[in-house]
This record gives structure tokens, C-alpha cells and sequence, in this order.
């Protein structure tokens, strides 16, 4: 495997496979997030984790897939996420403003780690926190930042050059394109 495989291998994935991801790769997800750097290394992201698919039924009402691409790309029946990972932080451990940078680490370790496993996952912001709060049970001082999906692809988006319009789309096979913005257009050397 080339050293960069596993950065273009891993996409948003919004179709799974019905094959259950076992609890023990989901915490081995968890334990790889929770190495990701931490701003003054406080720690206080917490991760609730759940492979019930009556779980993973009742979050989806609470989320928003895929703005560009609503409604072919919200989750069909047989091919919902098989786990969800709930990303908080502990705002007695730290409440600071860099907070954001621990869990954007820590879910593209998550997201990378799950690659390495042959899983796929989709990174949600879009959230309605309230709902999500009472389903997972959320500690009252923890602030929900963000959900990631993740199950085994049932779709292969395919990356290509930017240009111009940054858009996500799919074609008339139904298949997810991720324009990039090209490195000459993102790079500036001094």
C-alpha cells in the first residue's frame, strides 16, 4: 500500500453494508481517537458508542446528511450505519475555545483508524442536540459537538479535481463525486 492510500481511501460514506461492526472495533476507534492531540493535553473529549441498530434508528431523525445531495443521499432502510460514535467534551475538564481542534483530531483519527479496518464513515455536524442528548443519555456538563457514522461501504465516491464548483454531486448511476481543491491551488511555498 502506497503511504498516501489510506488518506484518498477514506471518504464519506452514507451507504452501509446490513454487516454489523463488532463492539471491539468500535472501541479500538474510540482508543485510537482518544490518542489524537489535545490542546494543554487536558483531554476532556468523552465518546459514547453504539452498535444497537434501534439505537442507530432513533439518532437518525436527529441528524442531517449530505446538504448538497439531500434528499438521494439520507439514510435508506438496509443500509443504515451499523455503529455511531457520539463525540462530547467534558466542559468541567475544559470548556476553552480549542476544544474544536481536540475533536477534529481526534475524529479524523477515528475516520482514518476505520479505513484501516475496512470500515467507512460520515462525520455529521448537523445535529439536533436536545434529541440526541436525551437518546444517548449525555452527562448534563458534556457538550455534544459532533456524530460519526461508520459501518462497512456500500458506495465508492469517487475524488476528482475541482473545478471551479467544490460542490459534492452524483451522477446519473447514483454515484458520489467529491471534487478537491487541485495542491497548486491550496499550497504557497515562501
Amino acid at each position: 500500500m502506497a503511504e498516501t492510500d489510506i488518506f484518498h481511501r477514506r471518504r464519506t460514506i452514507r451507504r452501509f453494508e446490513p454487516r454489523p461492526v463488532p463492539k471491539g472495533v468500535v472501541e479500538w476507534l474510540v482508543d485510537c481517537a482518544r490518542l489524537a492531540p489535545s490542546a494543554a493535553n487536558l483531554q476532556p473529549l468523552r465518546f459514547i458508542a453504539t452498535v444497537e441498530d434501534k439505537v442507530i434508528e432513533s439518532a437518525l431523525p436527529f441528524l442531517r446528511w449530505a446538504g448538497y445531495v439531500r434528499p438521494r443521499r439520507d439514510p435508506v432502510p438496509g443500509m443504515y450505519p451499523k455503529a455511531m460514535v457520539v463525540v462530547c467534551h467534558d466542559r468541567e475538564v475544559s470548556d476553552s475555545h480549542f476544544v474544536c481542534y481536540d475533536v477534529g483530531s481526534a475524529v479524523q483519527t477515528m475516520l482514518l483508524a476505520g479505513v484501516s479496518k475496512g470500515l467507512g464513515g460520515c462525520w455529521i455536524g448537523a445535529i439536533e442536540e436536545a434529541g440526541l442528548r436525551d437518546l444517548f443519555r449525555v452527562a448534563e456538563n458534556w457538550k455534544i459537538h459532533c456524530v460519526v457514522a461508520l459501518g462497512y461501504p456500500a458506495e465508492d465516491p469517487v475524488v476528482e479535481e475541482a473545478r471551479g464548483d467544490i460542490r459534492y454531486f452524483l451522477d446519473e448511476s447514483d454515484r458520489l463525486h467529491v471534487p478537491k481543491r487541485p495542491l497548486s491551488e491550496v499550497l504557497r511555498w515562501v
